[in-house]
């Protein structure tokens, strides 16, 4: 899609460039205005786009981290700084995960990816972009996998660990889930709260205790990290308000609880507790890098639901991010990123689509919550796994 949406950005520029000076040529005003007002809006609406973003989203700058320079796929391949690497991407079938994985095996990686559906066709794909690396010293060309699995119920996830429980251990994991439906119905909220959140704890708890991570892997969760957008209210309750959207699996609250007729403070507080989550796996695993990410693009599930000005400006963005950002680009700038050298100086970083390592939001990083909400994740995961069993 995004590289359709940069096609016709293509097409329509010169075209409407054209249209502009024929318009002029005839007289004719309104053609003019038209063509005007379309040159305006694809030269200008990345620069607004990314006003918008650095005044309405983005968190400050974090001064501990330098901002990344670009490298080539290339440049990274030459480096070996993925070479013969193990991969694990979650969600990696579809958009975002896709372009990651498939950079990853231009770069030499050994890359597995995890959906429901599609995986085959990205593993060809890989094969594909892999093709001419050179074997490893002990003749082992780049390796490519697919699992199939459900990701959005924890017997999935359980599923998915048992199957990966052999050696070696995975130097990198990216956690995206990027081919799901568009959550609807009286559930929403749920689905929401178990894909983005539990079910990425799940992953991550599973892969931990199995010894499934190397000694320094790389943890990258895509998703909305370093947003200063909060939830309603002073602190106690935005927290309030956050700690009820989990409530519901480990108190019988569920008939009682009232989705927030603004989403966009629900989207919020999902990225905030995303973020909470990696801080309190910093401070537990401090031997892991995890890295959270605000991709840029994507499907922005949530965004179709929000309502007024917000609904205006997520959709104003996913646009024209999309037209200017493909899958590739921004699985590129995921590389780049797990390539940083301000990597080796710290266990957590927070990065946006521009390179630009951010400070997390103030309620991400209050203790007591996302300590609360470690301690309560944890809660569910393990009642799950003692009744399997």
């Amino acid at each position: 899609m995004q590289k359709l949406c940069g096609h016709v950005q293509s097409l329509v520029l010169p075209a409407a460039l054209a249209g502009y000076v024929h318009s002029i040529m005839n007289d004719n005003a309104v053609a003019a205005a038209v063509c005007t007002t379309i040159i305006g809006i694809l030269a200008l609406g990345p620069v607004l786009v990314h006003i918008l973003y650095i005044m309405i989203v983005a968190t400050a700058e974090d001064p501990k981290i330098s901002k990344v320079s670009p490298k080539t796929v290339e440049t990274l391949l030459c480096k070996g700084t993925f070479f013969g690497k193990r991969v694990l991407v979650v969600g990696g079938t579809e958009g975002i995960g896709r372009g990651i994985a498939i950079r990853l095996a231009e770069a030499g990686a050994n890359v597995e990816v995890v959906g429901r559906s599609g995986g085959h066709n990205v593993v060809e794909q890989m094969k594909e972009a892999a093709a001419g690396i050179e074997a490893t010293a002990d003749g082992k060309a780049p390796d490519f996998r697919y699992h199939c699995a459900d990701m959005s119920t924890l017997d999935g996830c359980l599923c998915l660990l048992q199957e990966l429980e052999t050696p070696p251990t995975f130097d990198s994991v990216v956690m995206t889930w990027s081919d799901y439906a568009e959550p609807s119905g009286e559930n929403y909220h749920e689905e929401m709260i178990f894909r983005d959140i539990i079910a990425r704890f799940a992953t991550f708890h599973g892969l931990s205790s199995r010894g499934l991570l190397a000694k320094d892997a790389q943890v990258v969760n895509v998703l909305g990290s370093a947003q200063k957008i909060t939830p309603p209210g002073e602190k106690d309750s935005a927290v309030k308000y956050m700690k009820a959207l989990y409530n519901h699996y480990t108190k019988e609250e569920h008939a009682s609880y009232k989705p927030d007729p603004n989403e966009m403070n629900f989207v919020a507080s999902t990225c905030i507790s995303a973020d909470a989550f990696l801080i309190q796996a910093a401070a537990r695993f401090p031997n892991l890098k995890f890295i959270g990410t605000m991709p840029g693009i994507g499907t922005m599930p949530g965004f179709g639901r929000v309502s007024g000005a917000w609904n205006t400006i997520s959709h104003l963005m996913k646009s024209v991010i999309s037209m200017t950002m493909t899958e590739e680009d921004c699985g590129l700038n995921h590389l780049n990123i797990m390539a940083s050298q301000s990597l080796s100086d710290t266990s957590l970083s927070f990065w946006d689509h521009l390179l630009i390592g951010r400070l997390p939001n103030k309620l991400a990083a209050d203790k007591d919550y996302s300590g609360w909400l470690w301690e309560t994740l944890e809660t569910i995961v393990t009642k799950h796994l003692e009744a399997a069993n």
